[in-house]
């Protein structure tokens, strides 16, 4: 108990926390980061050695960091 409500200026979903309980913080100073994960983009760094090994995408399987579930696009 005892904490301060933070509240968002926008919808979406805490993607990074910059802070721990009890911690303190300065004026000005960021604590979290949130995103509008509805519309991503994903950038791939593709070595030009692999380039003739690709087709023209018709979907891609990836994994954020930290994170232990898979998306897949198509």
């Amino acid at each position: 108990g005892g904490g301060i409500p933070l509240r968002s200026p926008l919808n979406g979903t805490v993607i990074e926390v910059r802070t721990t309980r009890g911690a303190p913080v300065l004026e000005g100073q960021v604590l979290l980061h949130v995103a509008d994960l509805k519309r991503v983009w994903l950038e791939a760094a593709i070595p030009e050695s692999d380039l003739a090994h690709m087709a023209t995408p018709s979907g891609a399987s990836f994994q954020l960091d930290g994170g232990a579930q898979t998306r897949t696009l198509d």
